[in-house]
Formats: C-alpha cells, sequence, structure tokens
C-alpha cells in the first residue's frame, strides 16, 4: 500500500577451506618430466546487507538492496610445487600470498501490477569486487649439481566490476 514500508539489516558470514593438488608426467625417449603442485586456504568473509522496500502507491513498489564487505584479509594461500626432468634438472616453487577482499553491490527493483494477476517489474544490479593479493615466493632449480635460489615479494589485485539488467512479466 501506499506509504508502507519494510526494511532489513543482515549481517552474514561465510567460510570455506579449499584445497588442490595436481601432478602430470611426461615421457620420452631418455627423458622423464614430472610436476607436482598443491595449494591450500581458508577463504572466510564477513559483511552486511540491507533491503528497503516501498510502497509507491497500492500497486507500484520500490525496492533498494546493499550489500557490502569490508576491505579484509579473507585467508592465506600456499602453493608448493616440484618440476623434475631427469637426469638432472629439479626445480621447486613455493609461494605463500594473504588474500584480500571487498565488496560492494546495490540493486534497485520496480515492480507494478497491472491487473491482479499481471505483474511487471524492472531489475538493475551492480556490483564492485576488488581483490587484493601480496606474498613472498621462493624458487629454487638443481641443474647438473648446481643450485640457483630466488626469492621476493610478489602483489597483485584484480579489480571487477558487474551490471545486469531485467525485466519480468509474471
Amino acid at each position: 500500500h501506499t506509504g508502507q514500508y519494510y526494511l532489513s539489516i543482515s549481517p552474514r558470514y561465510s567460510s570455506r577451506p579449499i584445497d588442490y593438488s595436481g601432478k602430470s608426467s611426461l615421457y620420452s625417449p631418455g627423458n622423464m618430466q614430472t610436476s607436482q603442485y598443491s595449494s591450500d586456504y581458508t577463504y572466510s568473509t564477513f559483511g552486511l546487507s540491507s533491503n528497503l522496500t516501498y510502497g509507491i502507491s497500492h500497486v507500484t513498489t520500490i525496492s533498494l538492496g546493499v550489500q557490502y564487505n569490508p576491505s579484509q584479509t579473507i585467508g592465506k594461500q600456499t602453493y608448493n610445487s616440484v618440476y623434475t626432468s631427469t637426469p638432472s634438472y629439479v626445480s621447486t616453487y613455493k609461494g605463500s600470498h594473504d588474500l584480500g577482499e571487498e565488496i560492494l553491490s546495490s540493486s534497485l527493483i520496480l515492480s507494478h501490477r497491472f491487473r491482479s494477476n499481471i505483474e511487471f517489474s524492472v531489475s538493475a544490479s551492480w556490483s564492485s569486487y576488488k581483490q587484493p593479493r601480496s606474498g613472498s615466493e621462493l624458487q629454487s632449480s638443481t641443474d647438473s649439481g648446481v643450485t640457483t635460489t630466488r626469492s621476493g615479494p610478489t602483489s597483485a589485485t584484480s579489480n571487477q566490476r558487474y551490471v545486469d539488467i531485467n525485466a519480468t512479466i509474471v
């Protein structure tokens, strides 16, 4: 009805452990190459979402939703891989990264009921994801008895944006 509204605010928390590993072997006469890798981390995040629905008239409503996950560290990711090529080459790689995330998303829905059994709605949503990563890497290789080691800091970031628009007749 006209002037009526509904407001909800919901804290949220999610956590999921992730691990994966793999191995490959390639053979050729006099040579064998093997590679092993593994990674594990726990993805944990918290945030807040809200929704406001307002009755413009007895047949038209508008809804606004907002979700925000503040900038936070969501887990530590570790890598470990070994590459071997016979007879004398071995390369190892290890890395440890702190993963971060910040999410802001919003949605807007406008609904109008033309008749008691026909409703038309238009919805639009916009989302922004920022996922920084920082840590360190160590690489070591041995070839014919000579070992070379390299190490140093790493950093990266991924920024993603999404826009979605839908129209529905029920």
